[in-house]
């Protein structure tokens, strides 16, 4: 804090480190405003850039994400091949993901993919991650024979490197769990969900992110399964984590306010639903744009 004020490369680093701590302690308005800060100070810096472009897309920043991530491509392809490489190709592909490019995102993460496995070996932890992300992909694109065995693949190389109660092993546990509940294959799901759920709040706190993550997704199993009292109970806890950590006008809000609107919806419960409906369609606007 004693430099900020000042100027130069020691600058830039205090705000960098700041933006980490804030990140650690979930506050990731603070986050964003001091990687902005490293990365204006420092705009080629590959680290600034890479956290500066993570944290803009955690805030919906998607414009000034995709600049920073770009820019931070074009430092590495200059470098040739590398793990660093695949790092920043990783990260546009969850941009583009999230902005529902699946077109773009799939050459990306293939690449990815590659250049991950060239420097690291098949049964790195980093390459697990890719594969985790390439099966999610596939999944949106329809292209489901080829989901389960990549998920598989990449569970078998994170319990292997990080034991069975790891953050990123219930990450994959979960995503497998969102999986197998879109095929209707409900109980395996719930052994996921609820595999991820207790690992997720053991490690990572009762009031992170994933935790609602993991919330919403057993919420909706539960609203497959026409439990209704307990599905309400999930999505409003996931919703409460996730107003205090994003804000109240983040898209993944809008997510779960949707799918609480068509939990009231199939109760005939219209008066609470309707508002619902019009409030995430308004996040979405906003944040999204209206196509």
């Amino acid at each position: 804090h004693g430099v900020l004020d000042k100027e130069g490369a020691s600058v830039a680093l205090a705000a960098y480190q700041l933006g980490q701590m804030a990140e650690s302690d979930l506050n990731y308005a603070e986050a964003m405003r001091m990687y902005k800060k490293a990365v204006v100070l420092e705009e080629d810096n590959p680290e600034y850039l890479l956290a500066a472009g993570k944290m803009a897309r955690e805030m919906a920043e998607f414009k000034q994400a995709q600049d920073w991530l770009e820019h931070l491509l074009e430092i590495r392809e200059a470098e040739g091949d590398s793990a660093e490489l695949g790092d920043a190709l990783h990260e546009l592909v969850w941009l583009h993901k999230v902005l529902g490019r699946y077109s773009a995102a799939e050459p990306l993460c293939l690449r990815a993919v590659a250049v991950k496995e060239q420097a690291l070996g098949k049964d790195h932890p980093d390459v697990a991650k890719v594969l985790h992300n390439l099966a999610g992909l596939y999944k949106r694109e329809g292209k489901y024979t080829e989901v389960e065995p990549l998920f598989l693949r990449a569970l078998a190389v994170k319990e292997r490197h990080f034991g069975k109660e790891h953050p990123s092993v219930a990450g994959t546990l979960n995503n497998l769990g969102v999986f197998y509940s879109e095929q209707d294959r409900l109980a395996e799901a719930e052994s996921l969900y609820l595999r991820s759920l207790e690992i997720r709040e053991k490690y990572l706190g009762k009031e992170h992110l994933d935790v609602a993550e993991s919330l919403a997704n057993l919420a909706l199993l539960n609203r497959k399964k026409e439990k209704y009292i307990e599905a309400e109970k999930l999505y409003l806890r996931s919703l409460a984590i996730r107003e205090a950590v994003l804000g109240k006008e983040h898209p993944r809000l809008a997510l779960t306010i949707n799918n609480l609107a068509e939990l009231y919806r199939l109760q005939e419960r219209y008066a609470e639903a309707e508002p619902l409906l019009h409030r995430s369609l308004h996040i979405r606007e906003d944040k999204l744009g209206k196509d």
